[in-house]
């Protein structure tokens, strides 16, 4: 029998059941944890699909919502458009609601284009 953890006091050292990031395969060996992201095409389109980005506001447009993916846990794998819409490649992380990550990237980036580039940007 194996020895005795004495913080938990019932369960041997080498029979404790895996950790949430480790899975048990029918052998009874571990494996190593899974990896896995969503990819998703989301394209974000100007209020009435109005031609407002322009290609010195897409410049600086871009990055700025390609730094709201990154704090959403995501990665951004493309991006591009043209003047009334944008195009986004993202790999979504599993722990994140994928609904959240277009309303967020619309609203905040609406929002900061409205108060940094131009107030008619809807």
């Amino acid at each position: 029998m194996g020895r005795l953890d004495s913080s938990q006091g019932r369960q041997p050292l080498d029979k404790q059941p895996p950790t949430r990031t480790e899975s048990q395969r029918g052998d009874g060996k571990l494996t190593p944890p899974s990896y896995f992201f969503m990819n998703h095409h989301i394209v974000l389109s100007t209020k009435d699909r109005r031609p407002l980005i322009t290609p010195d506001l897409a410049h600086r447009l871009y990055p700025y919502q390609g730094g709201l993916a990154r704090e959403r846990e995501c990665v951004l794998r493309a991006i591009g458009g043209i003047p009334d819409h944008v195009h986004l490649l993202l790999s979504v992380s599993p722990r994140v609601v994928v609904s959240d990550v277009p309303r967020d990237i619309i609203s905040i980036s609406s929002g900061w284009v409205k108060d940094v580039i131009c107030s008619d940007f809807a």
